[in-house]
């Protein structure tokens, strides 16, 4: 059970093709710094909703 103002985050990967892996693999060390970017902004919007890059807020 996580701590108070943390939460976990699982990452479930489906290959489509053979470079699927490959690719992956080549993310994979880099792979923490995307979920984390990915977490933060969703906090961010969430508590002081900011609106996002692309996001148009309609």
């Amino acid at each position: 059970m996580a701590e108070p103002g943390r939460f976990h985050v699982v990452t479930v990967v489906k290959y489509h093709r053979w470079t699927g892996p490959v690719y992956f693999n080549a993310i994979r060390p880099f792979h923490h710094l995307v979920v984390l970017g990915m977490a933060r902004a969703g906090v961010r919007k969430r508590v002081l909703g900011d609106v996002g890059e692309g996001d148009l807020g309609e």
